[in-house]
């Protein structure tokens, strides 16, 4: 989807920011509870509590296309519901408050108020975040917002199984274009805790410590259209999601974020000069973001008609001669190939170019490292193994053959 924090820019900060968060106690048995994700906020599943399944519907969120998925969460005793993109580019989970009005730049339809919930507890930190990317695919200033609040805790709730007393960051103000008017209303981190903006718990680490799941383990289903049925999984797997086994490709675990190391890139079976690195994994992120001359290298494999089309990173080519073109990339990380189709070249008319359509790998020079984003993930299964420090893949029916 997008949520990149300020670090798309060195690769040690981390695509999204976000927020904070405490731990509690156990109540109930540990448990593997699903929800579906969906594009947009109609007919939403209600009262996740009971088997922890919640269904929502899936649709497509940008210009034709989907590369952001998000569900319903529930924050505070009774629960408040908001719309949410689960980012693992960043950390803390942020919604907006009763603050952000929209002179504040604030215009989600739901907001947080603390006085309606029994658990609220306002620890009243200051904090103030930005984004490398917004929540579509735009570039540069752009898609560079930011948000600001206070932090706070209390119950937050996914699938049905509750983190009690955990740090939220409060939204009480931000950049009007931070959700682009698309019923997003929040972001909810999945990365590893240290990047948490408070440097507090993060919600998966407090079920941990509660000992709420059965595994350390949350899983993604992150799906086209056509094949709809988009899932996140809370402490554990979905085995019919899947075909195979699961790949574990190594993982840096030094690093502060969830990260890929590939070998190579490949286009329509063509090597690319690009040379093996980490990369960010990251489900907020709409598309994929690669250093300024990665990006001219894989495009001068695909057509010299792509074109930068906007000096603050996006690439277009007349939309016309989009359907001749083959442009399918893979990238080669662990023992497997993992494959972008041709169908993702184009994510959209670019604003303000009729006929241009903005191709999927944005960039900047001042960009040196890789983030994968939906692009990417919407043809596999991951597994985010929060125990043991790694991310598994695995391939779906709808998965890319390789070339």
């Amino acid at each position: 989807m997008m949520w990149k924090q300020l670090l798309a820019i060195a690769l040690q900060v981390v695509a999204i920011n976000a927020i904070v968060w405490p731990l509690p106690p156990l109540i109930e048995e540990p448990q593997a509870n699903t929800i579906e994700l969906t594009a947009r906020p109609i007919n939403q599943a209600k009262g996740l509590a009971g088997p922890g399944i919640g269904n929502l519907p899936l649709e497509s969120a940008f210009n034709g296309t989907d590369l952001q998925w998000y569900g319903t969460v529930q924050v505070g005793t009774p629960p408040q519901d908001f719309i949410i993109v689960f980012d693992t580019g960043s950390a803390d989970i942020l919604i907006p408050s009763v603050a952000c009005t929209p002179a504040n730049g604030c215009d989600q339809k739901a907001h947080f108020d603390g006085s309606k919930s029994s658990t609220f507890n306002n620890t009243g930190k200051a904090w103030r975040t930005g984004f490398g990317t917004g929540v579509g695919v735009g570039v540069g200033s752009a898609a560079t917002p930011f948000c600001a609040g206070t932090t706070a805790s209390d119950t937050v709730t996914v699938a049905g199984i509750a983190a009690l007393g955990q740090p939220i960051s409060l939204i009480n103000r931000q950049t009007p274009t931070l959700f682009e008017s698309t019923g997003i209303q929040g972001i909810f981190g999945m990365s590893p805790g240290a990047l948490s903006t408070s440097k507090s718990a993060t919600y998966f680490q407090t079920l941990i410590k509660q000992g709420s799941v059965k595994q350390a383990i949350f899983s993604l289903f992150l799906s086209p259209k056509k094949v709809g049925k988009a899932e996140i999984t809370i402490g554990g797997i979905d085995q019919t999601k899947f075909t195979g086994n699961i790949s574990y490709p190594p993982q840096n675990t030094a690093l502060p974020y969830w990260n890929v190391q590939f070998q190579s890139i490949t286009v329509n079976g063509k090597a690319s000069n690009v040379r093996g690195q980490t990369a960010i994994a990251d489900s907020g992120t709409s598309n994929i973001i690669a250093p300024f001359a990665d990006a001219k290298a894989i495009y001068a494999l695909i057509s010299p008609n792509i074109k930068l089309i906007d000096p603050r990173g996006a690439y277009g080519i007349p939309c016309s001669q989009i359907k001749d073109l083959n442009a399918t990339i893979t990238f080669a990380f662990g023992a497997g190939k993992y494959t972008i189709p041709s169908e993702e070249l184009s994510v959209g008319e670019y604003p303000g170019m009729p006929g241009t359509c903005q191709t999927l790998i944005n960039s900047s020079k001042d960009m040196n490292g890789w983030i994968i984003g939906g692009s990417l993930m919407k043809y596999y299964y991951t597994v985010w193994d929060v125990g043991n420090k790694r991310l598994g893949w695995a391939t779906v029916a709808h998965s890319p053959k390789i070339q």
